[in-house]
């Protein structure tokens, strides 16, 4: 049997992703070609957005369409929400939440032999424990590791908390060994840490935290680098930096999620810093490492943000001067503090904010990619497209330069002669 897989939403979507992938195929069955008929549809549902519940719900009748005959499978966040459950049992042979993700292949077999519906939810904002998963499929040279889920933020915006519960992290010595096997064993050279809210690792814990693990991490044979996925501004302290500074294999690329360049919104938002102290950490940050690229997200269009507080933010973008800015309107939520502000902004306003801080962060990340000119770096080779390579450096510069194929999942020196808009040129030395 066949089986096909769509991820929406965010890395850590894309790992447990990963993990059911590897499950169905320990147990036979066979990952389908882009296009190809399948026998089972997996769809890792997002609903971080309304955008992005649409999306899920639109992929699964598609799928449902394409593979009338297939057992259709929703899990995620969509499916975790009470709000869109009804919705995707109607259409699905199998409906999950956030847990049990590992056990899909079990749940097959289940439907198969009693040919009833499954639906499978737990209470999870009750979970206390971290969920065992591992994924040892992915990219060939770059593996990312779920070391952390759920948060305890409570954004005034955001449902995470609520269809991802409290936090809780993966036991350090299990994710140092899993380290240890995706650099030693399986060949990564590139490590990505992920989670819900990855700076919160460990305390749930109480004597580990991540700090901890990336220095575990500067140990490991093979791996030369390990990259950090968001990161909340509150997690660039001195101390932090000053160890970061001693550690060789960190990559100086830091998402640091902004949200709004405004204090005023930022309240709002029920965010716990200040632009003033968003622009330390980046100080920090670029005065311990030369080669520092800082990218973010923003939400445009929150409810009450009048025209003068847009145009505060895009003066602190600009300001800042991030590589890459993540821009989405603000998309209500219901059962969040932000569903029942008053003050919501018209869609048309919403996009035209969206057009222009977008052109803020066409100039910025231009400026960035102009700054790498003239500079030899270190790239990790990827991929092999029209006789080019295409890889990265250490801050998430994509390079393109020609040279053999062997030259994927191995590091070269490179020097960058030309900037594009969206990556770099360079002459492997």
């Amino acid at each position: 049997m066949k089986f096909s897989i769509h991820t929406l939403g965010c890395k850590v979507n894309q790992y447990e992703s990963e993990v059911v992938a590897e499950a169905l195929e320990k147990k036979g069955y066979e990952r389908a070609s882009h296009g190809e008929k399948c026998d089972i549809c997996f769809i890792n549902t997002c609903a971080v957005t309304e955008e992005s519940v649409r999306k899920s719900l639109q992929i699964i009748r598609r799928a449902k369409r394409l593979n009338p005959d297939a057992i259709i499978i929703s899990a995620g966040c969509a499916s975790q929400s009470e709000d869109h459950r009804a919705r995707l049992e109607e259409v699905c042979d199998i409906t999950l939440g956030n847990k049990n993700k590992p056990q899909i292949p079990d749940l097959i077999e289940k439907f198969v032999a009693e040919k009833e519906k499954i639906s499978s939810f737990v209470k999870i904002g009750e979970e206390k424990d971290f969920e065992p998963m591992t994924a040892y499929t992915g990219e060939r040279t770059r593996a990312t590791l779920k070391v952390q889920d759920g948060c305890n933020n409570f954004c005034s915006y955001c449902i995470i908390p609520y269809v991802r519960g409290r936090i809780r992290s993966k036991d350090f010595d299990e994710a140092v060994s899993e380290m240890k096997f995706l650099a030693e064993k399986s060949g990564y050279k590139e490590i990505v840490l992920t989670g819900i809210h990855l700076d919160n690792y460990g305390k749930d814990i109480g004597n580990v935290t991540l700090m901890d693990l990336l220095e575990a991490a500067e140990n490991i044979d093979g791996l030369e680098r390990i990259r950090l996925s968001s990161l909340e501004p509150v997690f660039i302290t001195e101390e932090n930096v000053e160890r970061m500074k001693k550690l060789t294999k960190i990559c100086h690329h830091f998402h640091l999620s902004l949200q709004s360049g405004c204090d005023e919104t930022l309240k709002r938002m029920n965010r716990h810093y200040t632009t003033e102290e968003y622009a330390h950490c980046v100080k920090l940050l670029r005065e311990a490492f030369d080669d520092t690229a800082i990218t973010t997200d923003i939400i445009v269009g929150f409810p009450g943000e009048t025209e003068e507080e847009f145009q505060t933010t895009m003066k602190f973008a600009e300001d800042i001067g991030f590589m890459k800015i993540h821009i989405f309107p603000f998309s209500e939520r219901q059962g969040t503090a932000a569903a029942k502000m008053e003050g919501k902004l018209k869609t048309e306003v919403k996009n035209d904010r969206v057009h222009r801080l977008n052109s803020i962060a066409t100039e910025t990340r231009k400026n960035f990619l102009k700054e790498q000119v003239g500079k030899t770096v270190t790239v990790l080779f990827e991929t092999e497209k029209d006789g080019k390579l295409h890889g990265y450096t250490p801050n998430y510069v994509e390079v393109v330069a020609e040279g053999p194929k062997e030259l994927c999942n191995k590091t070269a020196k490179v020097c960058i002669y030309t900037a594009e808009e969206e990556f770099v040129y360079g002459k492997i030395k």
